[in-house]
């Protein structure tokens, strides 16, 4: 049975809803226990800088390899199940960390990383492409960026709260590491790391489980023609072939390239600095998701993208805490692109949607490339000349925010996002 999104009741939308949104945030949970509990792989691995960097290269290149297969999952088998499956993949991953950890494989270890960056992948497609369909298309950016600040809440609270847990829960001493022969520093090490994962993989699979009997009525874009004036003329037939699509890609490879490289360097000279740049995104979520109800996307994205630019040139040109507090404070600014720029991607593809939100995924893998970059350059120059990466990012990012995000529309459309997206229910 199909009907149409706006017969959906009140209380079932917010169910729905709310099942993201707790998903969302336990998702950002792993994500910052992840990065945690990377950092004692390190030490574990014995790696060094240059090795090391490895770890988050392999991670977001994955993105570039399981975007498009996650996009066909999703327009062959549907949302629900590709969520699951990217539940369980991820869950996966989870227990291959452990499996790496006991045999103190490395490369087993970058092996575990692909497959929970692919059941990440999965999710990251079907999830973000649902919210945005779910409700009307004008509100898209302000439910992503709520969806996005959950998910927010959880990475900034893992490390925070998780750190503690392990170390009450398995009796470590972490405050005395130093005075720990290196061989007892690796088994320590190596306890902090184990059982979280399976904690971890555990936690993937009940999720899994839950969506399984989860209400998640299933979307159909197929009979929906794409807005663009020139898409009947030319005949598009693939998904680059939409300009806010193909420069949206860029975009988002730009913002989160910049986004991750901002935070390594933060936290090269201003360590503490790193909690609140991320305090910051969280906070600047939170309440972007009330201003992007009026106002537009592209507007936000564009006066965000300038303040990050000043607030980048202001952090290189000036010293000591006014320097620091100008780069935490881009966080804020930063914390909206993500929903802008995924939403003005994928506007108006209609029947192509599935295979937009493939590529936007795709261009995650800016977060391992840009930073890897920024690293090196900082180490061999300097570590200010680095944000030299960032500045032209973010100057790209507004030049798609006031144009590259533009298109002609069709002046009578057959079929409209907001109001002729079907449930098969």
């Amino acid at each position: 049975m199909e009907q149409s999104l706006q017969s959906i009741t009140g209380g079932r939308k917010l169910s729905i809803l709310s099942t993201f949104g707790v998903s969302f945030f336990i998702w950002g949970i792993i994500t910052g226990l992840n990065f945690v509990l990377i950092e004692h792989l390190k030490a574990i691995f014995h790696l060094s800088y240059s090795i090391s960097t490895l770890i988050h290269l392999t991670f977001f290149s994955t993105y570039l390899i399981a975007s498009l297969p996650s996009g066909k999952m999703v327009q062959n088998w549907g949302y629900k199940l590709t969520l699951i499956i990217g539940l369980f993949t991820t869950g996966l991953g989870c227990m291959f960390f452990y499996f790496a950890i006991y045999l103190k494989d490395y490369y087993f270890f970058l092996v575990a990383m692909i497959v929970q960056a692919t059941g990440v992948t999965l999710l990251q497609v079907g999830a973000n492409l649902y919210i945005l369909f779910f409700g009307d298309i004008k509100t898209a950016a302000s439910r992503l960026t709520l969806m996005q600040g959950l998910n927010a809440l959880g990475v900034f609270l893992a490390p925070i709260y998780g750190s503690a847990f392990i170390e009450a829960f398995f009796g470590i001493d972490i405050a005395h590491k130093g005075s720990l022969t290196e061989a007892a520093f690796t088994a320590q090490e190596t306890v902090f790391v184990e059982s979280p994962y399976i904690i971890l993989s555990i936690i993937m699979y009940i999720l899994s489980v839950f969506f399984v009997f989860a209400d998640i009525p299933e979307f159909s874009t197929k009979d929906i023609e794409p807005e663009n004036k020139k898409s009947i003329a030319i005949r598009r037939s693939h998904v680059m072939h939409f300009k806010q699509l193909r420069l949206g890609a860029f975009a988002m490879f730009a913002y989160l390239g910049s986004e991750l490289a901002i935070a390594n360097l933060i936290f090269a000279f201003f360590p503490e600095g790193t909690k609140y740049y991320y305090g910051a995104a969280l906070a600047g979520r939170l309440i972007g998701a009330l201003l992007l109800l009026k106002i537009s996307p592209r507007r936000a994205l564009a006066f965000c993208a300038a303040v990050s630019t000043t607030l980048l040139i202001l952090s290189i040109i000036t010293t000591g805490l006014i320097s620091e507090y100008t780069a935490v404070a881009i966080g804020l600014f930063n914390s909206i692109m993500f929903p802008c720029i995924y939403s003005l991607g994928l506007s108006g593809l209609g029947k192509f949607s599935e295979e937009g939100s493939s590529i936007m995924i795709m261009a995650f893998v800016g977060a391992g490339v840009i930073p890897f970059n920024v690293a090196n350059f900082s180490a061999a120059f300097g570590y200010k000349t680095g944000f030299i990466f960032p500045f032209i990012a973010y100057l790209y990012i507004l030049f798609y925010a006031i144009s590259g995000s533009k298109f002609e529309k069709r002046e009578e459309l057959t079929s409209n996002l907001s109001s002729s997206s079907h449930l098969r229910i």
